[in-house]
């Protein structure tokens, strides 16, 4: 990184708020397997102490959501966070949609952020919503007002489709992360933090951005392998994007099951068909 490009970082007031989904679907998956919960604590985590290094001047806003909304940090010091909140059991419904209204209530006054503010909004989550007051209308208008406004939002679906959830909130950046025990959920939070540092010391947006863009854009339909093509089913935890590293300028590759096969360049499939025109760059 450039000394420029570091000074970007630092003099930069970063907000970051994760909405994570705490329903009672999160805590096993479908084989009844505790790896859910635990991979996704270990994921957040992993993302936020990336923060610390990169970004340091970073605040957090950490929500969990099921039925009920519970804010563990508000707008708090990075540097502050040490660890997950212990003792958190995954029980009840999903209130998604009352979950964005609450996490962006006070964003709602920013009407203009300033070149040394950025902020983000991270939304983790394995299912429709179940249980809220608001509804998806009421997000889209709270989402594109935002949007408008310089805020960026990641939608991450948990064993979902997670492209066609996003879109019902507004949202284009999504990404599927599967939470089995091959799960790349560590895989898609390091992307997202490598993204995020690069929004800030760029000043830019996603949509100013297509190589970030594209890596949040459509799950691959059909892949080349072995001069075949496959059709995939569109369905997580069976299929997940390939992810564009900007800070490592090369791909991350997840197989079928997740696993990070990117260190080995020949065992990434020939040139994918995507949906989009995404670009798979070896090492």
């Amino acid at each position: 990184m450039s000394f420029s490009s570091e000074k970007e970082l630092l003099d930069t007031k970063t907000l970051i708020i994760f909405c994570i989904d705490i329903s009672g679907s999160m805590a096993n998956d479908k084989f009844n397997n505790p790896f859910k919960w635990t991979q996704t604590k270990q994921a957040t985590m992993d993302c936020i102490n990336d923060q610390k290094e990169k970004n340091p001047n970073s605040n957090i806003t950490l929500i969990l959501f099921n039925d009920k909304i519970n804010v563990i940090y508000k707008n708090i010091p990075i540097q502050e966070i040490t660890c997950f909140p212990e003792n958190i059991t995954p029980n009840g419904c999903t209130s998604l949609c009352d979950v964005i209204i609450s996490a962006t209530n006070d964003l709602t006054d920013l009407t203009d952020l300033k070149d040394n503010q950025r902020v983000f909004v991270v939304i983790l989550t394995d299912g429709e919503d179940t249980s809220s007051k608001n509804k998806p209308e009421h997000c889209r208008e709270r989402i594109k007002k935002l949007q408008d406004n310089g805020i960026e939002f990641f939608f991450l679906g948990a064993d979902m489709d997670s492209f066609r959830a996003a879109k019902t909130y507004g949202i284009s950046n999504a990404a599927n992360i599967n939470l089995n025990k091959n799960s790349n959920i560590h895989n898609v939070t390091r992307h997202l933090s490598d993204t995020i540092c690069q929004l800030v010391r760029t000043k830019s947006n996603m949509e100013d951005c297509p190589e970030l863009s594209r890596a949040y854009s459509e799950p691959i339909k059909k892949i080349h392998k072995d001069n075949q093509i496959l059709d995939l089913p569109m369905n997580p935890p069976v299929l997940s994007p390939y992810l564009f590293s900007p800070s490592r300028q090369s791909a991350i590759a997840i197989d079928l099951y997740g696993s990070d096969i990117s260190e080995n360049s020949d065992e990434l499939p020939p040139i994918p068909l995507l949906s989009r025109s995404l670009s798979i760059h070896h090492y």
